[in-house]
């Protein structure tokens, strides 16, 4: 969810074959799926919640309370601010509070991982990655 929303391609290949690991049941639909609803906006009503976890919910292999996760988490990958009262009211039914929290580690993991992968990208960019300075050399003027 988080590597589709920030567009990391590694990120979002290694988080599906981790899935498929944990969630081998789960085929090829639900996947597509699952990668069109990251792409879109998180959900802000609450209609729109209800639809989302009948949606989700209906896929080969998802449960309601994965669905609620997988909303839950769409939220979280913009922004924490993204999870709104409307949201974790139609979410908690489903999810315990040990998942919620483990979900929001999962997605911090994530998105320590995108950091990481960008400083890594930057640094290769200035030529950094063999030497012992951690900034570009100075230019002059």
């Amino acid at each position: 969810m988080y590597a589709t929303v920030v567009e990391d391609q590694t990120l979002a290949q290694e988080a599906r074959l981790i899935a498929r690991r944990l969630a081998p049941g789960l085929d090829e639909t639900t996947f597509t799926t699952i990668l069109q609803f990251a792409a879109k906006s998180s959900v802000k009503d609450v209609s729109a919640c209800q639809q989302t976890l009948l949606e989700l919910s209906a896929l080969p292999g998802l449960s309601k309370q994965d669905a609620a996760a997988v909303l839950l988490a769409r939220a979280a990958a913009t922004s924490p601010a993204e999870i709104t009262p409307i949201i974790l009211t139609e979410v908690s039914p489903f999810l315990t509070p040990e998942s919620v929290v483990e979900l929001i580690v999962w997605l911090s993991l994530q998105q320590l991982l995108h950091r990481i992968g960008s400083f890594y990208a930057v640094t290769e960019g200035y030529g950094l990655q063999n030497t012992d300075t951690p900034f570009p050399p100075a230019t002059e003027a």
